[in-house]
């Protein structure tokens, strides 16, 4: 350690910016650094095409099924389609940059922060002021006040879904949330081949995309109860199923609408789904009361699926963070473990909140040939996967890969979500993991799972 430091001595630059970055040179190899090491897991063989390994999750861009779009054409046959088409990209936009409403308790700290700094600005004494002067004085910084909070505050406005707007959504929506849709489930199939869903619960129906995706998945649901308060998108909606044609029969009778959840509380879904509905609640106490609901009307699954944005983060991260608790909590008086089936391979808090940046999936979808022609687009979700049950021993619990790969000459960066919780950087190598595990790791992309098995060590360089 002397010989090092006489080197560093000997070796240090004279000027004062260039020895600073020599410190900070130092400083990093001097550093206590975690080792990270990956093993291919036992289950895994090389005898498989290391470009089909089994945490491949990726899909084709995904189409809506002809029967469905057959029916939407049919159902806006009628309608002025520049003017949805026009409308209808307007309305995405704006969802896609929904945010959660401000809660109470913040509105008025910034109420309070605004009306102070008003007021500094102003440097008026009151107390010399007539009464009129006052008042008129008050009415002006309640006008300031006003203006302040609609500039620097976002103003959350509930959307009444009226004929034309569900259409509009319709347009909007409709294949990339079936792609979305579509992709979670699969990723649910191939994770648990034997679940075979008799009933499901959909909350937040809308024009029925999670029916589409569930009929589409599963042949086994013989009940789809479906909640929409809007009485437009569950009439759209059941007008879709029945082929565009309200003369039509259903496809079953298993078919329910309905603008409120059953009061049932024996009443159990094998699947229950919230999709893209979450942002639509005014408060946070509304949100959770709703996953509660939702949650003790399971049996199996539970899925909720947001936008790929912050806010639709937040909000899936902050019903994660409650279901998690109340497992463990004494409130959780019939005592029913859970555990997160997707996409974390833990049941930790998430350790993308650390980075304040989304946790977020990408999935591919042909847009609807309606006024033109298919397009072949992506969009980001965020989602979670919860199941009522212990974590089987067997699961595999593998690494999430929550960024793009990077792949880069003779190595791959993988960052990803492992299961003790901490988000992990791996750079794989030929000479240091072996052909097969490197072609894995190259194959791979965003969302998809690596099939090895990852430990961290502490270790001084």
């Amino acid at each position: 350690m002397d010989k090092l430091r006489a080197c560093i001595l000997l070796l240090q630059p004279k000027t004062m910016r260039d020895r600073v970055s020599f410190n900070h040179y130092i400083l990093r190899k001097l550093a206590t650094k975690a080792k990270v090491s990956a093993v291919l897991d036992e289950i895994v063989t090389e005898d498989c095409n290391p470009k089909r390994h089994p945490g491949i999750l990726k899909m084709k861009p995904v189409q809506l099924p002809n029967s469905i779009v057959n029916a939407i054409v049919s159902v806006l046959k009628d309608q002025p389609i520049k003017a949805l088409l026009t409308d209808a990209l307007a309305l995405r936009k704006y969802l896609y940059t929904r945010k959660p409403p401000v809660e109470s308790m913040e509105l008025k700290a910034r109420q309070l922060e605004y009306a102070q700094e008003i007021e500094s600005e102003d440097k008026i004494d009151v107390t010399s002021l007539t009464e009129e002067e006052q008042e008129r004085l008050m009415q002006v910084r309640g006008t300031k006040l006003k203006n302040l909070l609609a500039q620097r505050m976002y103003v959350w406005k509930n959307i009444d879904y009226d004929d034309y707007m569900s259409k509009k959504y319709l347009i909007a929506r409709s294949a990339a949330n079936y792609a979305v849709l579509m992709k979670v489930f699969n990723e649910l199939k191939v994770k648990d081949p034997s679940f075979c869903p008799k009933t499901l619960l959909d909350f937040g129906s809308g024009v029925g995309t999670v029916t589409w995706a569930t009929r589409s998945s599963w042949n086994t649901v013989k009940e789809y109860f479906c909640v929409d308060k809007s009485s437009h998108m569950n009439d759209l909606a059941d007008l879709i199923l029945r082929g565009g044609d309200i003369n039509n029969e259903l496809p079953s009778a298993g078919f329910f609408f309905r603008q409120f959840l059953p009061t049932s509380q024996t009443l159990k879904y094998d699947l229950v789904v919230s999709a893209f509905s979450l942002l639509d609640l005014p408060t946070s106490n509304n949100r959770l009361q709703t996953v509660m609901n939702l949650w003790n009307k399971t049996s199996g699954y539970m899925v909720l699926i947001e936008d790929g944005t912050m806010a639709g983060s937040r909000v899936i991260n902050e019903a994660r963070d409650f279901l998690l608790e109340f497992g463990n909590s004494s409130k959780n008086i019939a005592n029913v473990a859970l555990h997160i089936v997707a996409p974390c391979p833990h049941d930790l808090p998430c350790p993308k909140v650390k980075t304040k940046k989304p946790c977020t999936f990408p999935v591919q979808f042909l847009t609807l040939p309606i006024g033109q022609g298919e397009e072949n687009k992506a969009t980001l979700f965020s989602y979670l996967v919860i199941k009522k049950g212990i974590r089987p021993e067997d699961d595999l619990q593998w690494p999430r890969l929550v960024q793009p790969v990077l792949v880069r000459s003779k190595h791959t960066i993988c960052r990803a979500c492992c299961s003790n919780g901490q988000l992990q950087e791996i750079i794989f190598t030929s000479s240091k993991h072996g052909k097969f595990m490197y072609h894995c790791a190259r194959s791979s992309k965003w969302g998809d799972l690596l099939p090895v098995k990852v430990s961290v060590n502490e270790s001084e360089e």
